[in-house]
């Protein structure tokens, strides 16, 4: 069996080696996406990776129905949007000095619709989306952010 499906099933079936998965390939990215500070730029940045990286194909499914490894699932969305929460405090940051914004914008919100979205992607990629497709909705969400006159 190659080495590649070993992996998928262990990520499948053991929340340990998921939550191993998460913290080395998951948390970097946050961390990078948290510490950029372009703000809207940098979350678009982050959805053109994430589509690029699930329309190749390759990543883990299966096994949600588990207690243990939704735990680690859940523990993941809470990661992603508090990444997005802090990109989007760095967007409104830049906002105030751009006048990208709009004023309104419900940070907490925010996070909550982008975390979401970027599951939304990984589904989509996974029955075969297009990556145009994908990215279309992307930068449709991401204009909600945006003043009208900066669309």
């Amino acid at each position: 069996m190659p080495a590649a499906r070993i992996q998928r099933l262990r990520l499948r079936y053991d929340p340990a080696a998921l939550a191993r998965y998460l913290q080395r390939q998951s948390r970097p990215v946050f961390d990078d996406l948290a510490a950029d500070g372009r703000g809207l730029p940098a979350i678009a940045g982050f959805f053109e990776r994430l589509v690029a990286a699930r329309c190749a194909g390759e990543h883990a499914t299966g096994g949600r129905d588990r207690p243990e490894v939704r735990q680690v699932l859940e523990a993941h969305h809470d990661e992603l949007r508090a990444a997005m929460r802090t990109a989007l405090r760095t967007a409104l940051q830049a906002a105030r000095a751009h006048d990208q914004l709009r004023p309104d914008v419900n940070v907490e919100a925010g996070a909550q619709t982008l975390a979401l979205l970027a599951y939304g992607v990984n589904l989509r990629s996974r029955a075969g989306a297009e990556p145009a497709d994908l990215l279309a909705g992307v930068h449709a969400v991401l204009d909600g952010f945006t003043r009208t006159e900066e669309r």
